[in-house]
């Protein structure tokens, strides 16, 4: 991906068709920088905050990662900063994780509800060998099973950082999730009368 220097504010490279962003990492000071819009989405959407690819600045190349994307509040489509890392082979960074399931409508056909509880975990790992997402199998799941982080199987050199106990994939029934969501309303409905009586 080209990116160039800027000298502008943000609110002036947008106005001519630029994102601003910027570029940082050791051994080199924090550069403003700007490129279209275009680039940059295909490359967020092919790498996200865990892949590195290069970047070409004034003839030199460089190897980053996304380390922020800040999307315009009404309108969500629309990236208006970014913020580039610079890294090397060496490097390790930490970074959230999107799962992937697969399996889903094995047990899904036999009635079983799968309910998604954490969709990203947090991983340190190097700077090089990052992955766009985590599969979690769970066709061979049972009612009542529960994937937690520990389970999750990842490349040679992933630390996790979150709980190793943290739930990530529970299989429920379709009565038990009923369930779950009556006492939900329940305990919300019994919450209004409680306010009505205190009024």
């Amino acid at each position: 991906m080209r990116v160039q220097l800027r000298k502008e504010r943000g609110s002036k490279v947008r106005e001519l068709g630029y994102i601003p962003g910027v570029f940082y990492g050791k051994d080199i000071e924090t550069t403003m920088i700007q490129t279209d819009e275009k680039s940059l989405k295909k490359m967020f959407n092919e790498m996200g905050y865990t892949r590195s690819f290069d970047i070409e600045l004034n003839g030199e190349r460089h190897s980053v990662v996304i380390r922020d994307i800040q999307f315009d509040i009404l309108n969500h489509n629309q990236i208006i900063h970014f913020d580039l890392l610079k890294v090397s082979e060496d490097d390790v960074i930490t970074a959230f994780i999107p799962i992937r399931l697969v399996g889903r409508e094995v047990v899904e056909k036999t009635g079983g509800i799968i309910q998604l509880v954490s969709d990203s975990l947090e991983y340190e790992f190097p700077a090089n060998k990052g992955i766009p997402y985590l599969e979690v199998d769970v066709s061979q799941l049972e009612v009542g099973d529960t994937i937690t982080a520990k389970d999750v199987v990842v490349p040679e050199g992933f630390v996790l950082r979150d709980e190793p106990t943290k739930p990530v994939v529970t299989l429920t029934t379709a009565s038990v999730s009923d369930e779950v969501e009556a006492d939900t309303e329940t305990s919300t409905e019994d919450t209004a009368v409680d306010n009505e009586e205190e009024d």
